[in-house]
């Protein structure tokens, strides 16, 4: 089975080309249900694919698992193995239009995760990994001894980390080179800062998460997990309002990720008390290589970074 297509994290290619993918335009969205009562048939869906494909256009197939109705299980061996068998078919049916298939689409919802894992008992678990996370950061710490409903933040990264993991468990039934991506519904007032720690590539590692678009030549380091207080939460918030009120073009780079994504940077905006020690040795290997670092603090002025 042969794809033409590829992705980075600077975009995507068509036999290594640069590609803008546009749904409804060059690229044609076809659903298929793959719920646990559905017979896997997609006959009609079969239909659709020929005729985008004689128009001119190639596929983003997208598969519902109807996670919303049915929640996830990821303890259930059972209905993971439906899922496996119903992505299995859907491998099938694209292997029929491999050469005009842009990606497979394995999740399409809101960024609220828990309402998927609802009574599965989870709070031990979630116990767990706070612990974690209270080793190296003094604000998790704090949390631990108060109910689970004043986590807040850490209740929703717990949950997103398990869909990440089910949604990667999935990833790893599909054949080398088809581009899996999950979509999110992120309106409604969310936090910028939050939602791109939600997203984090290190989180969800093996999914494109969103179409790319060209990077600009500065960008925010975002902490990892540990290091990321509410305060240094509304520090990235205010510096990305900043950015986008005043019209500059940003992207966001993961500190876990500095290195492998740092080309055609000229400005990186860090700040200091979110950098782990070896993010601060990044920054240096940044600064050598001919790149300029400004550090950002809640009182500082904004505007003074991108002179």
């Amino acid at each position: 089975m042969t794809f033409k297509y590829s992705a980075e994290h600077r975009g995507f290619y068509r036999e290594g080309k640069a590609f803008v993918p546009k749904i409804q335009g060059n690229i044609a969205a076809i659903g298929l249900c793959g719920s646990l009562k559905e017979d896997l048939e997609w006959s009609c869906e079969r239909v659709l694919a020929q005729s985008a494909v004689e128009s001119g256009k190639d596929i983003l197939w997208e598969i519902d698992f109807c996670f919303s109705s049915s929640g996830l299980k990821p303890r259930d061996s059972a209905t993971f193995f439906a899922h496996v068998r119903a992505l299995e078919e859907c491998v099938r049916l694209i292997s029929t239009f491999s050469a005009q298939t842009f990606g497979l689409c394995l999740f399409c919802g809101d960024v609220h995760f828990s309402s998927l894992f609802e009574g599965y008992g989870w709070e031990e678990t979630l116990r767990d990994r706070l612990e974690e996370l209270a080793a190296v950061s003094k604000e998790a710490a704090e949390l631990l001894p108060r109910p689970i409903e004043e986590w807040g933040r850490y209740v929703r990264l717990f949950y997103a980390d398990l869909l990440a993991e089910y949604l990667h468990r999935l990833v790893s039934f599909l054949p080398d080179g088809l581009i899996p991506f999950a979509f999110f519904d992120a309106r409604g007032g969310e936090s910028a800062a939050f939602l791109t720690q939600l997203f984090s590539p290190v989180r969800f590692q093996h999914l494109c998460l969103s179409l790319a678009t060209d990077a600009p030549p500065l960008a925010i380091c975002f902490p990892s997990d540990a290091y990321c207080t509410q305060e240094i939460l509304s520090t990235l918030d205010l510096c990305m309002q900043t950015l986008t009120a005043e019209h500059i073009p940003f992207r966001i780079i993961f500190e876990d990720k500095l290195t492998e994504e740092w080309d055609g940077l000229d400005k990186l905006i860090a700040i200091s008390e979110g950098l782990s020690p070896q993010g601060k040795r990044k920054l240096q290997g940044f600064c050598a290589a001919g790149g300029e670092i400004a550090y950002a603090t809640q009182d500082c002025c904004f505007s003074s970074l991108f002179e």
